[in-house]
């Protein structure tokens, strides 16, 4: 018993380190298309992996403690997400409210992190940055009580808050126009409160090399969740792949479509999103995701009940 406690422990931590390395590679290749500043042409896509490792051995008390949970408690999300045919490292019932539950967690942290810090800091944020992690927590709250009222009464089998239903059985290969148009609306309202990276290479000096860490995670995190709600289609089928190439081919197709999701698809989106918020007055300026969701709602309500 204490044998498995700690292989299981270990495990777990491989996998969160190897989700790490993911975001980080991705966060470099991004900073690579994003660079527009001539100090940071020296840098290698590979440059965060010095951070990381840094940052992981360097316990100082400078650093928060607040913001080390507030990061574990973001890598702690993608253990609840199926990659590919692989289902979730830990599977629940309840998943998505957990997923959810950990956003909101890593949302408190990180405030509490920043505030501990510096002050300073914490007020010279974006509020929009600041609040991203409770306003994707809610639009996928939105999005997930929509698709389970849905799949009750279409009788679709499955856990009806367990991710693993929506990625072995996509609602949209099941839905009429309402129903798609549905989908796309839950993909918009969560994709443009998605952070969007801009090249942030000359920042990564100090207590801000931690803060790229968790922007990393973040920036990685969104996509992973828009994909395996939104885009769960695996190559294995297409390729008639069985056994392990199966598993090891849907993995990294689930890894591409996420770096497609965060590089390529929600820049522009985001893009749109800020300048439609940024016209907007300054009471308003919630209303496009808002809208967004609240559009979802009533289309999967059209595809139920017209």
């Amino acid at each position: 018993m204490l044998m498995e406690m700690i292989i299981m422990l270990l495990s777990t931590a491989a996998f969160m380190c190897l989700i790490v390395c993911i975001a980080l590679l991705f966060m470099g290749i991004e900073e690579c298309f994003h660079r527009t500043n001539k100090n940071n042409l020296h840098l290698s896509i590979f440059a965060l992996f010095r951070v990381f490792i840094r940052c992981s051995l360097c316990l100082s008390s400078e650093v928060p403690a607040a913001l080390r949970l507030s990061g574990l408690s973001l890598c702690a999300v993608f253990l609840f997400i199926p990659m590919g045919s692989l289902p979730p490292f830990f599977s629940s019932k309840a998943g998505l409210f957990l997923i959810i539950g950990l956003l909101l967690l890593a949302q408190d942290f990180y405030i509490r992190g920043l505030k501990k810090y510096s002050v300073r800091v914490y007020v010279s944020l974006d509020r929009e940055r600041v609040n991203m992690l409770f306003k994707f927590a809610f639009a996928l709250l939105v999005a997930v009580v929509t698709m389970a009222w849905y799949v009750i009464n279409t009788g679709i089998p499955g856990s009806i808050f367990n991710i693993s239903t929506y990625s072995a059985m996509p609602i949209s290969d099941m839905t009429d126009v309402w129903g798609k148009l549905g989908m796309l609306f839950f993909f918009m309202s969560l994709s443009v409160i998605s952070p969007c990276r801009v090249g942030r290479c000359d920042e990564l000096s100090g207590y801000v090399s931690l803060l790229g860490i968790f922007d990393a995670v973040h920036s990685t995190l969104y996509p992973a969740i828009i994909t395996a709600l939104f885009l769960p289609w695996n190559i294995s089928a297409f390729m008639k792949l069985t056994g392990l190439s199966m598993y090891l081919a849907d993995f990294i197709f689930f890894w591409l479509k996420v770096f497609i999701v965060q590089a390529v698809l929600i820049p522009p989106i985001r893009a749109v999103y800020l300048d439609l918020w940024s016209m907007l007055p300054f009471g308003h300026r919630g209303s496009p995701y808002v809208f967004f969701s609240c559009g979802g709602v009533l289309l999967f309500m059209a595809e139920l009940y017209l």
